[in-house]
C-alpha cells in the first residue's frame, strides 16, 4: 500500500478525475466516477479488443479470472465463489431467476427496496406462484428496532429467502446487515444481500459474513467504469445459479467459470479492476485512507447542515444510518408545504424532478439526487475524495433556488 500522493479535494478531482472543471459532482452514489489512469487503461484494452478481436476474445477468460482473484482478496473469499456481472440488478436477476423456488415459497423484502429489485421479485413471485412478505420500516429507526422488525417476520418459519439492502439507495440508509444475516441463519432462511452501495465504502469480509448471496457494484465506490459488478454465491448454491443469458457453459463448468465469458459483449470493465485497485493503493493510500476522508467529510457536512443551517438530517440516535451518503430534509414552510403534502405522488415527484433537473444540469453543471420519503422532500448527498465541504452548501443553495422557481411557477 502506497502513500497518498496529494491532498484530497477539488484539486485532486482536477488532477485525477475526468469531470469538466465547471462541474460540481455531489452525486457519486448514482454513477460513480472513473479516475484518469483507470480510463487510460480502459481505452488501451478496448483498442486491443477492437484491433484484433479474435486474439482478445480467445485470451479473455484467464484475464477475467486474474481480476476476479484480485477482487476476491478485497472481500476475503475464494474467487471461485465470485463472478463479474454488468451491474447489481443483473446479479440480482441471476440469483432470483435461477434459484429453485417451489410453489408456495415466501420471499421477505422491505418497503424501501430498490425499484428494480422489487420488480424482479414481483416477477418471480408471479411466475412461480410464490408469496411475498414485507418488512415495514420507518427511519430514523435504531438498529435494534430494524432487527426486531426482521425477526418478527423471520421467526414465523414460513420465509424461504430474505432479500435486504446493505445500504439502501433512496434515501441512503445503512442496514445492520451483519446482524440480519445472522438472524437468517438462526431461522434457516436464505440471505440475499443487495450490496450495490458497499464495496469500497465499507469493509466487506464475506468469509466472516457468511451470507448466501451478495451483490455489489464496482463502479459506485471502487472507481471502476460502469458495467462492472460482483456476484458472490455461497458454495452450497453454486450448482443452482446460472448467468443470464444461459450460454456456452451451462453444464460441466464450475460456478465462476460460467461467468468468465457469457456471450459476445464488452468485457473491458472487468479487466480494469486491477487498475482501479492500483489507483486506490498507490494514489489514494488505500481504502482506509479513502474511508477516513469521506466519513470525516460526511460528519462535517452533517454538522454544517444541522448546526449552521438549521436543517434536519435523516439519522438515528446511534448515528449508524449514514455512510459516504447522507440525507437532508428540505425545509418547506407555509403554503408551499401545504401544496407539497396535498400533491405528494410519483407523478408530482417526476414533475419537480424534471423542472429542477433542467436548471441544475444545464445552468449549474451539477445534480443532487433527491426524493420523497415519509411525505417529506429530501436530498441525498455523496461524499468522495474529490469533494470539499463548501460544495455541499453551494449545491444545496442551487437546489433550493431551483425549487423556489418551481413553486413560483405554481404561484406559491
Amino acid at each position: 500500500m502506497g502513500q497518498q500522493v496529494s491532498k484530497f479535494g477539488i484539486q485532486f478531482r482536477h488532477d485525477y478525475f475526468l469531470f469538466d472543471k465547471e462541474t460540481t459532482p455531489v452525486n457519486h452514489g448514482s454513477y460513480g466516477a472513473v479516475p484518469k489512469p483507470v480510463f487510460e487503461e480502459y481505452q488501451k484494452l478496448l483498442l486491443e479488443d477492437l484491433t484484433f478481436p479474435d486474439k482478445f476474445a480467445l485470451g479473455l477468460p484467464p484475464r477475467v479470472e486474474h481480476n476476479l482473484k484480485l477482487i476476491a482478496k478485497v472481500v476475503n473469499t475464494s474467487h471461485e465463489n465470485l463472478a463479474f456481472v454488468p451491474n447489481a440488478t443483473s446479479g440480482v436477476n441471476d440469483v432470483l431467476r435461477s434459484f429453485p423456488f417451489v410453489k408456495g415459497d415466501a420471499i421477505l423484502a422491505t418497503n424501501i427496496i430498490y425499484d428494480a429489485c422489487k420488480n424482479t421479485i414481483d416477477y418471480v413471485v408471479e411466475r412461480y406462484h410464490l408469496k411475498l412478505e414485507i418488512v415495514e420500516l420507518k427511519f430514523p429507526a435504531s438498529d435494534a428496532d430494524v432487527l426486531a422488525k426482521f425477526e418478527g417476520k423471520l421467526s414465523k418459519g414460513n420465509i424461504k429467502l430474505c432479500f435486504f439492502d446493505l445500504v439502501c439507495s433512496g434515501p441512503g440508509i445503512k442496514f445492520p446487515y451483519k446482524e440480519i444475516t445472522k438472524l437468517c441463519k438462526k431461522y434457516n432462511v436464505i440471505s440475499c444481500i443487495d450490496g450495490a452501495h458497499s464495496i469500497g465504502m465499507l469493509p466487506i469480509d464475506l468469509e466472516e459474513l457468511q451470507a448466501d448471496f451478495y451483490i455489489t457494484n464496482l463502479h459506485k465506490w471502487l472507481y471502476c467504469p460502469r458495467g462492472c459488478a460482483l456476484l458472490y454465491v455461497n458454495p452450497k448454491f453454486h450448482k443452482d445459479i446460472e448467468p443470464f443469458p444461459i450460454s456456452h457453459t451451462y453444464k460441466g463448468a464450475k460456478f465462476y467459470e460460467k461467468f468468465l465469458f457469457v456471450a459476445s459483449n464488452n468485457y473491458v470493465s472487468y479487466l480494469v479492476v486491477e487498475s482501479a485497485l492500483k489507483f486506490i493503493d498507490e494514489t489514494c493510500g488505500g481504502l482506509e485512507n479513502i474511508r477516513s476522508y469521506c466519513n470525516g467529510l460526511r460528519k462535517d457536512a452533517i454538522e454544517m447542515f444541522t448546526k449552521e443551517m438549521g436543517l434536519k438530517v435523516l439519522e438515528n440516535e446511534e448515528e449508524t444510518i449514514s455512510t459516504f451518503m447522507f440525507n437532508v430534509f428540505v425545509d418547506l414552510k407555509g403554503k408551499r408545504l401545504e401544496y407539497f403534502k396535498k400533491n405528494v405522488s410519483p407523478e408530482f415527484f417526476v414533475e419537480i424532478r424534471d423542472f429542477v433537473y433542467d436548471i441544475l444540469i444545464d445552468g449549474k453543471h451539477t445534480y443532487i439526487q433527491f426524493g420523497i420519503y415519509d411525505e417529506k422532500l429530501f436530498v441525498r448527498f455523496s461524499c468522495q475524495i474529490y469533494n470539499e465541504l463548501s460544495e455541499y452548501k453551494l449545491t444545496y443553495e442551487w437546489f433550493t433556488d431551483a425549487l423556489d422557481q418551481f413553486f413560483k411557477s405554481k404561484s406559491l
